[in-house]
């Protein structure tokens, strides 16, 4: 029987990317997004490039009503994997964002996150099996200014997945956590920012974890793994410098 795989924010960027991984293993998939015709052309393709079996569930995750719907959409039959990947951020002056835009991030980036995560975990504990796939960002381990909410939001992320997957060891779930650097997807053009030289694609990003899957914490890409022991002051920094210029939404489901 093949695994079932449930991905949010899997119409592009690095969720289609591991949907890409998956459907070559001839799982089958369940994508979850906002834009129903970039989910449908997503399903297409992987139906006709993998011959998987792919569903769409359409939905906002910012709402914590799609959140519970979408969960109770597999009515006990839980997924084998969770990808939780739907996010958004921008960036900007912290005191100058507008909050109802605040919110909706923290619901999306957090709220969410620690939902699905939850629901989902508890249900594979009692099958004694399971694998949730959290999706952060080196954002979360040092402040950012300018972009202060996003990288908030993946330090949550990062700490809370942590956390849980200490305290389910030996039940057979175990949850990873991604953290990603600069990834080849609409975040840049969508902001209006300059794309870094050191970046990666997103189906990478998605082979490189699931390679390393069993490890609590995942850090693709060799430049990400180098930044991530450099002094906290110092990569807030240059955050701060990189992200003043760009003020602009960037929704990545």
């Amino acid at each position: 029987m093949s695994e079932k795989v449930l991905i949010t924010g899997g119409s592009e960027g690095i969720g289609y990317g591991f949907a890409r991984c998956f459907a070559q293993r001839k799982a089958e998939l369940y994508l979850c997004a906002r834009n129903i015709t970039k989910l449908q052309q997503a399903a297409d393709a992987l139906r006709q490039e993998y011959g998987c079996h792919v569903e769409i569930i359409p939905g906002d995750l910012s709402d914590q009503n799609c959140v519970y719907a979408l969960y109770h959409a597999f009515d006990g039959n839980t997924p084998d994997v969770v990808v939780n990947n739907a996010g958004m951020g921008y960036t900007g002056k912290a005191l100058d964002s507008d909050m109802k835009m605040d919110e909706n991030m923290i619901e999306l980036n957090v709220k969410t996150v620690m939902n699905l995560t939850k629901f989902f975990a508890r249900d594979m504990v009692q099958k004694g099996k399971g694998l949730i796939i959290n999706v952060a960002s080196t954002g979360a381990f040092q402040p950012g200014p300018y972009i202060a909410e996003y990288y908030a939001s993946k330090a949550f992320v990062l700490s809370y997945s942590e956390a849980l997957n200490e305290e389910l060891k030996d039940t057979g779930v175990h949850i990873c956590t991604v953290c990603p650097g600069p990834v080849n997807t609409g975040f840049y053009q969508k902001s209006g920012g300059k794309m870094p030289p050191l970046h990666m694609e997103p189906m990478d990003v998605a082979r490189y974890t699931l390679k390393h899957v069993q490890e609590a914490v995942v850090v693709p890409g060799i430049s990400n793994k180098i930044a991530r022991i450099l002094p906290s002051g110092m990569k807030m920094r240059t955050v701060g410098k990189m992200k003043q210029a760009s003020q602009h939404t960037d929704p990545q489901d």
